[in-house]
């Protein structure tokens, strides 16, 4: 069972006897977004806790405390050191002040790792592959007040929180973590130009454990929404369970039997085999769905978890995937208005479109108390749904409007007259509003001037037969166009004549844009409905299939040119569609690293996120499908003492979106939303600033390893 609170005290009065100890703190992170920081640097205090591998404390162990560089150029470089530390008998260590006292950049993030080791007074069982780590989040929190536990909980919800940001190396015997994160995805607060990701993702790992007591959370804390608050449901069984799988390797000698079992069932996207423990669990957060061997309730990772586990209650079945997600969801209130699709601004808030109620619900992971909104007063129902950079809200209605809301202030929008019915909606760079309307052979697709009045600025007729729905924007500007149900043998391109020169209030005023091109897609029934573009220029469309496999899958559009006006789209592989598993799918989403998340409708709950690589060639076989057949679903157990996992917590998502920690968000269709922890890379949650599938701070894709 779980180390009762009155033990750690023992444990920690103990290293206040052994050494004048003061205690680290960070005030709890849920609640207040990314904390304020100072400009200058501020000093930390000194730096005490306990390390335990399952119920025994460790010792001999090798702590570090670091704070990440606030130089570091991209994702996964070593951090800062401040001070180390041995562990002794009872598993307690204290780091004292370092020699540098101003040690905290303002923004950077504290974490503290353990290496190496051995149960306490079995020193015949050192395990030099044993890597514990906490996430403790804002440096510029740190008091004196809290005091550090370090195991495999807080291990895994570091691994999963942290898994876009995070590698692992040796040092010479052991292994260190190296955390960071380009200046563009590390900011104090999420702009056009720059994202939050580093401080949003130690806020995860915030939110799913508590490194103060070395437990998982049963709900995130002090999430609110509309003015109310909407506890997250944090599948606290199945990170006990992880926490469990992990104990059975840490508590050995190096190379036991359960560490080479771990380390065999974990491996990277690439194939690559762990060396350590937390290395395992970011392979795992990952790719969560590694191997049918892996899967297997007898002889997989379940059946690593110790006689003796330490963190009760655990899981007595296997989920369908070991993706960790959170359920943001309610009967009553803000979120219990059925979702239709989903967008994400700037500050990686999420937004859904409602087809009933107020037309939109906004909610942040990280802090940001989103407003109540309210309907306008033609809606129909909300469809498509995307922010600027002006900090608006837009949301087609599906009739002759498209409503702006304020993402700050909330209340009632102010409604901009289009053709109808409008159903897509895209924001350029200029934050000029594009909209689609589902009609044929008549001007279906517009352009709204950014300015005070929003007039329509451009309008446009989509080729014969063709009938508008989604609409995305690639990063040379042009104009993406996918077909809803009649006609959908098309994909059109509105191509961007003037590439670069695009300034508000709007390009189209200029003539730069041009008569749109189509193409004629593949399969049995294309059926569109959206696509992405990748960073190359290719949009990727995803194929409907309705309740078949074999109709249904992903398709590539080329253009000729990515930098020159396109004249010409060719279609490129239909990718198998039975490897994929995908029946419905719906509007998909790119993340940082290249890789396309498909949305299953089929319903019922069977499928899910299925994920396909576009960075390598495409094919029409398994090797670019990162996904099991089902699709990724997540664990929604029926309480948060419940063994099984027989809900997934993805269920029929119309649409993903993925923020600047690599979280996948879908929305629930009963009301609420789903959050994946660390399953994505990094990606630009502002679609409007033309940075499709790159991670923020890189200029060119990096697939996760």
């Amino acid at each position: 069972m779980s180390i009762p609170l009155s033990f750690h005290r023992y444990r920690l009065s103990f290293a206040a006897f052994v050494g004048s100890v003061l205690f680290l703190a960070l005030g709890l992170l849920s609640g207040c977004g990314v904390a304020p920081e100072s400009a200058a640097p501020t000093p930390l205090s000194l730096v005490s806790g306990i390390i335990h591998g399952g119920q025994s404390p460790i010792q001999g162990a090798t702590v570090n405390l670091y704070v990440t560089n606030v130089a570091a150029t991209g994702y996964g470089q070593a951090g800062t050191l401040i001070g180390t530390a041995t562990t002794d008998v009872h598993g307690a260590f204290t780091i004292g002040n370092p020699a540098t006292p101003a040690n905290c950049p303002a923004g950077q993030q504290a974490y503290i790792t353990s290496a190496g080791g051995y149960p306490s007074g079995a020193s015949t069982l050192v395990n030099n592959s044993t890597l514990l780590m906490a996430a403790l989040g804002s440096c510029a929190n740190v008091s004196a007040s809290t005091s550090v536990v370090i195991n495999e909980v807080t291990t895994v919800a570091a691994a999963y929180a942290l898994s876009g940001f995070m590698t692992t190396s040796a040092s010479g015997s052991l292994y260190v973590a190296n955390v960071s994160a380009p200046a563009a995805n590390n900011a104090a607060t999420g702009t056009s130009t720059a994202a939050a990701g580093l401080a949003h993702a130690f806020l995860n790992a915030s939110n799913i454990a508590n490194y103060a007591s070395g437990t998982a959370r049963t709900q995130t804390p002090n999430i609110s929404v509309a003015g109310a608050t909407v506890n997250g449901t944090v599948p606290a069984v199945e990170l006990n369970t992880l926490g469990d799988i992990m104990q059975s390797c840490v508590n050995g000698v190096t190379g036991n039997a359960s560490c080479t079992s771990l380390y065999g069932f974990t491996p990277s996207i690439s194939g690559v085999a762990p060396t350590n423990t937390l290395q395992a669990f970011i392979n795992l957060a990952r790719n969560p769905y590694p191997s049918a061997a892996a899967m297997s309730s007898t002889t997989g990772l379940l059946s690593l978890v110790p006689a003796t586990a330490a963190f009760l209650p655990d899981l007595t079945a296997v989920p369908s995937d070991w993706s960790l997600a959170v359920s943001y969801a309610s009967t009553t209130g803000p979120l219990s208005n059925a979702p239709y699709y989903l967008a994400l601004d700037a500050n990686d808030t999420a937004y859904y479109s409602t087809s009933t109620g107020t037309n939109i619900v906004g909610l942040s992971a990280y802090g940001i108390t989103t407003p109540s909104y309210t309907a306008g007063t033609t809606s129909t129902a909300g469809r498509a749904i995307a922010a600027d950079a002006l900090g608006n809200i837009w949301v087609a209605n599906s009739g002759t409007a498209v409503y702006q809301y304020s993402a700050s202030a909330g209340g009632a929008p102010t409604s901009y007259t289009v053709t109808g019915p409008s159903y897509g909606i895209a924001i350029d760079k200029a934050n000029n509003v594009w909209v689609s309307s589902a009609v044929v052979s008549t001007t279906n697709v517009q352009e709204l001037a950014q300015s005070s009045s929003y007039a329509v600025n451009y309008n446009a007729v989509t080729p014969g037969g063709f009938q508008p729905y989604g609409l995305t924007i690639d990063a040379n500007q042009n104009v993406w166009i996918a077909p809803y149900f009649n006609g959908g043998t098309l994909a059109a391109v509105l191509p961007n004549l003037s590439v670069g020169t695009v300034s508000a209030p709007s390009y189209a005023s200029s003539g730069t844009v041009g008569t749109p091109i189509s193409v004629t897609l593949n399969g049995s029934f294309p059926k569109p409905y959206g696509m992405v573009t990748d960073a190359s220029g290719n949009a990727w469309y995803g194929i409907s299939g309705f309740t078949s496999v074999t109709t249904a899958g992903l398709e590539e559009v080329v253009p000729n040119s990515f930098t020159a006006p396109i004249t010409s789209l060719t279609t490129g592989s239909l990718i198998a569609n039975a490897t994929l598993g995908a029946k419905t799918t719906n509007m998909p989403a790119i993340d940082g690293a290249g890789s396309v998340y498909l949305s299953d409708t089929s319903g019922g709950g069977a499928l899910g996120l299925h994920v396909y690589s576009t960075t390598t060639a495409s094919t029409a076989t398994s090797s670019n499908v990162l996904s099991p057949p089902s699709g990724y679903l997540g664990c929604y157990p029926t309480s948060t003492t419940a063994t099984t996992c027989p809900n997934g917590s993805v269920y029929s998502p119309h649409q993903a979106a993925i923020d600047s920690t690599g979280s996948v968000w879908t929305a629930m269709t009963s009301g609420g939303f789903s959050q994946l922890i660390g399953l994505a890379a990094p990606t630009w949650p502002l679609l409007s600033i033309g940075k499709p599938g790159l991670s923020p701070g890189s200029t060119v894709v990096a697939p996760l390893p």
